[in-house]
């Protein structure tokens, strides 16, 4: 690899992908937006421009012999945001062809669990599983999704595209709350509310490693599940509460409940951490098997309840 373009370089994910290329002594060229916080980013090339613009696309991009599209929704509070959708979609669409165009020789795109699909009752899912999630209240997975399905086009006209499958990341001092709202709002009050569902956890150091593997002996054309465990929200708050030193109360509230709370969260401020859009998923099962990345790209990650842990650690 000679030289590393990629999008999304200030985020959560991007920041650790960005240490992991210079540690192994390689040249990157990252994708800014103008007025965004780059403290998280070392002395690198910056590239200011937006995935919406194929001029600064083209313009950064030039040189460079592999790309990793990063760049998306920030947040819980965006995630049925429409310009956010927009981006992931038209966004990845923009990237993509701007890579064809500068000949780009692999392409790594980071999708999301979400697009693997979400399940009622608790099942492992895989990179083959149906996708059966309703469009209403699922937008991001679907975007996601759509997405992928964009990258396969792109794949059958001749550019080498592999993607990957993050779960639910988490890193520490994740101050700008881009996943850890999720754990914080079990530190609230005296009893945890947990619903009914889990998830596939992931420290983001794991999956910078993931992606650098996947770009360098990833199958064109395969996705691979970036998944290190799988924990209910019930396990996940009672871990929370115990790191932070915290009575272990759980109780699992009526969806009803959890409206009217999200509601009064966006309308007056309170500070339980749920927003209108993440309750849909929070009431899903997201587990996922990994066996594809860790066979495959000999991918080897820690256990996602010591990212969980490090996390609560470092807001404590």
């Amino acid at each position: 690899m000679e030289n590393i373009f990629i999008t999304g370089a200030t985020g959560l994910i991007g920041s650790q992908v960005v240490n992991l290329i210079l540690q192994r002594g390689l040249t990157i060229t990252c994708l800014v937006r103008p007025g965004s916080d780059t403290s998280r980013l070392p002395d690198v090339q910056i590239a200011e421009g937006d995935i919406m613009d194929s001029s600064s696309l083209l313009k950064g991009m030039r040189g460079a012999s592999h790309v990793i599209h990063l760049a998306a929704m920030g947040d819980w509070k965006n995630i049925d945001n429409p310009i956010t959708l927009k981006g992931i979609v038209e966004g990845t669409r923009n990237v993509l062809s701007v890579a064809r165009e500068c000949g780009i020789s692999r392409f790594l795109y980071v999708s999301s669990a979400a697009a693997i699909n979400g399940t009622l009752q608790p099942r492992l899912l895989d990179e083959t599983s149906p996708f059966e999630l309703p469009r209403k209240g699922f937008s991001y997975a679907h975007a996601k999704r759509e997405a992928e399905t964009i990258c396969q086009d792109f794949l059958r006209e001749g550019l080498p595209v592999v993607i990957v499958n993050p779960a639910e990341t988490f890193a520490p001092d994740d101050h700008r709350l881009t996943t850890a709202t999720n754990l914080l709002r079990f530190t609230k009050g005296r009893i945890a509310w947990a619903t009914r569902g889990g998830t596939g956890v992931v420290h983001a150091g794991d999956v910078a490693t993931g992606i650098l593997a996947a770009l360098e002996r990833g199958h064109p054309g395969q996705r691979y599940i970036l998944s290190a465990e799988n924990i209910t929200f019930a396990a996940m708050a009672g871990l929370v509460r115990e790191t932070a030193g915290l009575p272990v109360k759980i109780m699992a509230p009526p969806q009803v409940l959890l409206r009217i709370i999200a509601i009064l969260e966006s309308s007056i401020g309170l500070s339980h951490g749920l927003t209108p859009g993440m309750i849909p998923y929070i009431r899903r099962y997201w587990f996922m098997d990994s066996q594809k990345a860790r066979q495959q790209l000999g991918w080897r990650p820690r256990a996602g309840s010591k990212a969980i842990i490090e996390t609560i650690r470092s807001f404590l």
